[in-house]
C-alpha cells in the first residue's frame, strides 16, 4: 500500500501554487502534546490501550513500517528501539517539519478510521 503523504503532496505543489499556511517549524511543546494524544488513543507497548499489548504492538509496527517504507529506510530508530519508541522518537527528534506532519497525518488517520470504529469495544476492555 502506498500512502499519499503530506510531504509528497507538498513536493507536487511546490512552485505551482503558494500555500496560505507555512509549515516551517512545529514547536517541541506541540510535538510532546501530540505524543500524549497518540499514546492516549493507541496506548503503549506496556500493555494498556487498544485491545491490550499485542494489538498496541501491531499498531505501532504498522505505523513504523509504513513510514519507513515510504522513506526508503529499514527503520526510523535505533536497532534496539521498539516500534513505538522508533516512530515517536523520530517524530520528536526530526527537524523536518513535513516528515513530522507525515507522522501526525498517518497516525491520526489510523486513530480516526480504525480505533474510532472499535471505540466501544476498546472502552469495554478498558473497564
Amino acid at each position: 500500500m502506498i500512502f499519499d503523504l503530506f510531504s509528497k503532496r507538498q513536493k507536487r505543489l511546490r512552485g505551482e501554487t503558494f500555500d496560505v499556511f507555512t509549515y516551517d517549524k512545529l514547536p517541541q511543546q506541540l510535538k510532546v502534546q501530540i505524543v500524549y494524544i497518540i499514546k492516549e488513543a493507541i496506548g503503549t507497548d506496556v500493555g494498556y490501550g487498544y485491545s491490550g499489548s499485542n494489538q498496541v504492538d501491531q499498531i505501532y509496527k504498522f505505523l513504523h513500517n509504513s513510514i519507513s517504507r515510504e522513506y526508503g529506510q529499514f527503520s526510523l530508530g535505533q536497532y534496539n528501539e521498539t516500534d513505538e519508541d522508533a516512530i515517536l522518537n523520530f517524530f520528536l527528534r526530526t527537524s523536518e517539519t513535513e516528515k513530522a506532519i507525515d507522522i501526525i497525518e498517518l497516525t491520526f488517520k489510523y486513530i480516526d478510521t480504525v480505533i474510532r470504529k472499535n471505540l466501544l469495544q476498546y472502552h469495554y476492555r478498558e473497564r
